[in-house]
């Protein structure tokens, strides 16, 4: 499982349903998912920037 991570994180930051993921893992909750999700500041600037475009 550990050499998915980096898939399902990938699919986290391309924000796939996180239904689907849970379910690709066979994790009984998303809680796994989103520990291993981590948002980077990154992550956190274009969050803020979708904010004001548009």
């Amino acid at each position: 499982m550990h050499r998915l991570r980096p898939l399902f994180t990938g699919l986290v930051r391309a924000n796939e349903d996180i239904a689907v993921i849970q379910s690709l893992g066979g994790h009984s909750s998303a809680d796994m998912i989103l520990r291993y999700s981590k948002p980077t500041e990154e992550d956190k600037l274009r969050a803020i920037e979708g904010l004001y475009k548009g």
